[in-house]
């Protein structure tokens, strides 16, 4: 959003800049102090290298750490603190004035095995694996109702946790998300769980 404010703001900005080269003009009649004034065109410029700043601002990446990840596993969401949470679809909730979002679903555009193994021990399982999000909806039309998009390109290089990796907004890569293309965890306790579910 801050990117979006700052490109309405390079309008603003630019609009007083060339009222500024006006100023300039009339300078060049007579008054050299008028004249000099017409450098605040300049500052008009600078607008736009805010709105650059903004724009870098929409692609910038958010710790995980600042999210509370939950699974939709079919019958309703679940986070680490239900002990029966296995897996599911994956989402984030982030805090707003003191109270949880709605799920943003997770897009599976740079989602990695690693990255579901440290979500899986996130919720006290050792094993975790992608699967299909079908898994976890009757048809895959409802898939779109279990959420909108919230997120893409969770980066767990290098991490030891969930904590460490990194997530970005959906939509500021520029790449969208179509339906079945949602991020889908199994966890378990033992591999050869994984290895049946997953031959589903």
């Amino acid at each position: 959003s801050s990117g979006i404010n700052a490109e309405y703001g390079d309008d603003d900005d630019n609009d007083d800049g060339s009222d500024g080269d006006d100023d300039g003009d009339d300078g060049s009649h007579g008054d050299d102090n008028d004249g000099s004034d017409g450098s605040d065109g300049d500052d008009g410029g600078d607008g736009d290298d805010g709105g650059d700043e903004g724009g870098s601002g929409s692609n910038s990446t958010h710790p995980v750490s600042d999210v509370l990840l939950t699974f939709y596993n079919g019958t309703g969401w679940c986070t680490a603190s239900d002990p029966w949470c296995q897996g599911g679809i994956l989402a984030g909730m982030t805090m707003v004035d003191g109270m949880y979002s709605a799920p943003g679903i997770v897009c599976d555009d740079g989602f990695s095995a690693r990255a579901a193994e440290l979500v899986c021990e996130s919720f006290g399982l050792p094993y975790g694996q992608t699967v299909a999000p079908i898994n976890f909806v009757r048809k895959k039309k409802e898939l779109a109702a279990v959420g909108a998009f919230g997120a893409t390109e969770i980066d767990c290089d290098g991490a030891d946790t969930a904590d460490d990796c990194t997530w970005m907004e959906y939509g500021s890569n520029g790449i969208p998300c179509t339906n079945g293309e949602q991020v889908a965890i199994q966890c378990g306790k033992t591999p050869w769980v994984l290895e049946l579910l997953g031959s589903r």
